[in-house]
């Protein structure tokens, strides 16, 4: 209330990145014509070489995914398992590191091959 001022110690901090975009889906966004068994992989990381981990949500002709395939991923590549024949798969991939800082990536689309047309066998005895 006098005017009287003391100077304090000078603080100093840094904040964390959050980790990157996931970016260069595989497959490709768009892609058609993609086998059942299909592996999805993509580019993450992070900036400040955090450990980042990611959750991995697939869902069939659904542009906005909400079914969590894997949670807590550890790699850049899944093996979603085998897919429906002609269908249109939508994807996207959430990371976060080490300090719980999320960035999501954007809503990827491929659609599997057509189902092969099996044609009975007809045996005739000789």
């Amino acid at each position: 209330g006098h005017g009287a001022t003391t100077a304090g110690p000078v603080w100093n901090f840094a904040t964390s990145a959050p980790p990157n975009t996931p970016s260069n889906p595989s497959p490709a966004n768009g892609a058609t014509h993609q086998d059942v068994d299909v592996d999805l992989s993509w580019i993450g990381g992070d900036p400040d070489s955090d450990n980042v981990t990611y959750d991995v949500y697939l869902e069939a002709n659904n542009s906005s995914p909400q079914t969590l395939v894997s949670g807590n991923h550890t790699g850049t590549s899944l093996d979603p398992g085998t897919l429906q024949c002609s269908t249109d798969y939508f994807w996207m991939i959430i990371a976060r590191d080490e300090h719980g800082i999320t960035t999501t990536g954007d809503a990827w689309h491929f659609t599997t091959q057509e189902c092969p047309l099996y044609l009975p066998l007809i045996l005739k005895n000789r």
